[in-house]
C-alpha cells in the first residue's frame, strides 16, 4: 500500500471527486490489485518517473487495442490524469513523442 503525504493526499481527495476518475478506478486489475493504487503510484512519481511511465503506458495500451480488457488501457487513462494535474498538455507533448518515435 502507497503512502501519500499531505499534499499528495489533497490531490488524490481532488482527483477522487471526478465520476470520470471514480470509474477508471472502480474494483481490481486483472492480477486483483485495486486500480486505485496505481493512481496513487503515480502521484508519488517525479516528473521523469511519471514522463517514462507515461510514454510505456501510451505505447503498451495502443499495442493491446486488440485486448479491451488490457490493464495498459486504464493505466494510460490514469497517466492521463495525472500528467494533466502536474503540467498542462504534458500527455499530449508525450504522446506526439511517442508516435513520432513508432512511425
Amino acid at each position: 500500500m502507497i503512502k501519500l503525504n499531505e499534499e499528495q493526499e489533497k490531490d488524490f481527495q481532488k482527483l477522487m471527486e471526478s465520476k470520470w476518475t471514480q470509474d477508471k478506478v472502480k474494483g481490481n486489475n486483472n492480477y486483483g490489485t485495486p486500480k486505485v493504487e496505481y493512481l496513487k503510484e503515480l502521484l508519488v512519481m517525479d516528473i521523469p518517473a511519471l514522463k517514462k511511465a507515461t510514454k510505456d503506458k501510451i505505447w503498451l495500451s495502443a499495442y493491446a487495442n486488440n485486448n479491451a480488457r488490457s490493464d495498459y488501457h486504464y493505466q494510460c487513462d490514469l497517466c492521463y490524469i495525472i500528467c494533466e494535474l502536474r503540467e498542462k498538455d504534458l500527455y499530449d507533448r508525450l504522446h506526439k513523442q511517442v508516435v513520432e518515435a513508432n512511425t
